[in-house]
C-alpha cells in the first residue's frame, strides 16, 4: 500500500465511526510500507516507523525527539482543496505533557516560519494536562490515559459557516466546532512530537490519517420489466432479473472523488391472459363471425394476423395469438381458439326408432309441444320412441359446448287400432315419412 495515496475509484467505509458511510478518501497514509514515505518533509530523521502497538494494521509513526516548536517536525502538501472529513489515530506514553502527537490540519502559511499573515491551522490537536486538547475557535479537553490510541473525526465540514463537527471513538464532542482560523481550503498536515519529551522519554504516535470529500453519491430507483436484463453506470449489466435487485457502482469522478450509484430495481410482470382458452361462438343465433375484445387499459396491441387494434373478429377455428404493452413498456402474450358451433335442429323420423336427430357430441331434451314445450322427463337421448297410437307433436332442445338450439315442432298422429284383423288393411308407404296411406276395403 501506497503511503498517501489518492483512490481512483476506491470509496472508503470507516467502520469506527457508523455515522461516516461510504466517504471518498483522497490522502492518506497507514503506515504499512514499514517507512516514512518520500511525501513526508522536514526532519524525518527525528520520527520512526515502530511495529510494537500499532493504532491499526502492522505499523504505525512514533517520535520521541524533542522539538523547539510546535510548528517544526514534518508535513505532507497537498492541491488546495475543500475536504468533508479528516481523521487520524493518535496517542502518547504520557499525556500530561505540552504538545505530544500533535497533529495540524493548515495550509502553506502554517509553518515554523510564522509572519504576521501567517497561522497555526483550521484545526491543532495534541495532548496535554491528561487530556486530549482539540483548538478550533474553542479548546475541547477530552481525558486521555497513557499509551491508549484515540480515534478522531472531523466531519461534516462546512466552508460557509467555517465548521466541522468534532467526533472522538465515534461518540460525537462538538457538533459546529469553529475553524481556528479563517480559510477557504486547506492543503498541508503537520506532525510534532512536543516541546518537552524528558530527554526522549516521552513518546507520540500516528497512525490512519486520511483526508478527502464525500462523493457524489445517486440513488436510483427503477422498474424494469420481469426477466429483463439491466445494465448499471459502471457497465456491469444483470441478465434475467426476476426478483427486486440492489446494487452499487462505483465511478472515477471528474473532479476530486469518486461517483457512488445505489440502484434499487423492482420487477414488474405484464399479467396478460386471456380469460378463457377457448371462445365458443354459437352461430344459430350470432351468425358467422365473432369478435374478441381485449383490455383497453394497454398502450399497443399486436394479434398474429399483425392487425394493432384492440379487438379482433374471427370467421373460423382458429387459435389467435395476442401480444400487448402496458404503460411500463412490458409486453404480455395470450392465446386463445375460437370454435364456431353450429347445431343441427333437423328432426327425422324413422318407423322402427320414431323422431331422431343426426346430432352429435350435444346433450338433449325432448319436448311435449302439446304442453307448452315442457321437457318430457326421462327423454334426453337423441331419439324417442314412438311405439302407441296417439296425437304425438315433439321438439328437441340441443345443447352443443353451451350453444342452445331447438327444433321445430313434429306431429305424428295414430289413431287405428290394429289389434284385429290386420291383415285386411294396407298401410303405405312403408316405412313412411310425415304422411301414410290407410287402405280399408270395407
Amino acid at each position: 500500500m501506497q503511503s498517501l495515496k489518492t483512490f481512483i475509484s476506491i470509496s472508503f467505509i470507516f467502520l469506527l465511526f457508523p455515522s461516516v458511510i461510504a466517504q471518498c478518501v483522497l490522502y492518506e497514509d497507514d503506515f504499512e510500507t514499514g517507512t516514512i514515505g518520500s511525501i513526508w518533509t522536514g526532519q524525518t530523521n527525528l520520527f520512526q516507523i515502530d511495529s510494537t502497538n500499532p493504532g491499526s494494521g502492522n505499523y504505525s509513526l512514533t517520535s520521541n525527539a524533542d522539538f523547539t516548536s510546535l510548528l517544526n517536525g514534518i508535513s505532507f502538501d497537498f492541491p488546495d482543496f475543500n475536504p468533508s472529513i479528516f481523521t487520524f489515530k493518535v496517542m502518547t506514553s504520557n499525556t500530561n505533557l505540552t504538545g505530544s502527537s500533535t497533529i495540524i490540519l493548515g495550509n502553506n502559511l502554517t509553518n515554523f516560519n510564522i509572519t504576521s499573515n501567517g497561522n497555526t491551522g483550521l484545526f491543532f490537536i495534541n495532548f496535554f494536562n491528561n487530556n486530549l486538547r482539540i483548538i478550533g475557535d474553542s479548546t475541547i479537553f477530552h481525558p486521555a490515559l497513557n499509551n491508549t490510541w484515540y480515534d478522531v473525526l472531523f466531519d461534516d465540514f462546512n466552508w460557509l459557516n467555517q465548521t466541522a463537527d468534532l467526533y472522538i471513538n465515534g461518540t460525537l464532542i462538538c457538533p459546529d466546532l469553529g475553524f481556528r482560523h479563517n480559510m477557504s481550503s486547506v492543503s498541508k498536515i503537520m506532525l510534532n512530537g512536543g516541546t518537552q519529551n524528558n530527554f526522549n522519554l516521552t513518546y507520540s504516535s500516528w497512525d490512519m490519517i486520511q483526508i478527502g470529500s464525500t462523493p457524489t453519491i445517486t440513488n436510483i430507483d427503477t422498474t424494469i420489466c420481469y426477466g429483463q436484463s439491466y445494465t448499471f453506470s459502471d457497465g456491469h449489466v444483470i441478465h434475467n432479473i426476476t426478483n427486486d435487485t440492489n446494487y452499487t457502482s462505483i465511478l472515477a469522478g471528474p473532479g476530486i472523488c469518486d461517483i457512488i450509484t445505489n440502484t434499487v430495481i423492482h420487477t414488474h410482470q405484464n399479467q396478460f391472459q386471456f380469460t378463457n382458452d377457448t371462445i365458443f361462438h354459437c352461430t344459430n343465433q350470432n351468425g358467422n363471425s365473432t369478435t374478441i375484445q381485449a383490455d383497453t387499459n394497454y398502450l399497443s396491441y399486436l394479434w398474429s394476423d399483425s392487425s394493432t387494434l384492440s379487438n379482433f373478429t374471427s370467421n373460423s377455428n382458429q387459435w389467435i395469438g395476442l401480444t400487448v404493452t402496458d404503460s411500463l413498456g412490458c409486453e404480455g402474450f395470450g392465446s386463445v381458439f375460437t370454435e364456431f358451433i353450429s347445431v343441427d335442429t333437423l328432426i327425422n323420423y324413422a318407423l322402427s326408432s320414431g323422431f331422431y336427430t343426426n346430432e352429435t357430441n350435444a346433450s338433449f331434451q325432448w319436448l311435449n309441444c302439446n304442453d307448452s314445450l315442457k321437457p318430457i322427463n326421462g327423454e334426453t337421448n337423441d331419439t324417442i320412441a314412438i311405439n302407441t297410437w296417439g296425437d304425438f307433436n315433439f321438439a328437441l332442445e340441443i345443447n352443443k359446448k353451451g350453444c342452445i338450439d331447438s327444433s321445430s315442432c313434429h306431429n305424428l298422429s295414430m289413431f287405428i287400432d290394429l289389434s284385429e284383423e290386420t291383415n285386411k288393411f294396407k298401410i303405405s308407404p312403408n316405412p313412411f315419412k310425415e304422411f301414410i296411406e290407410i287402405y280399408n276395403p270395407y
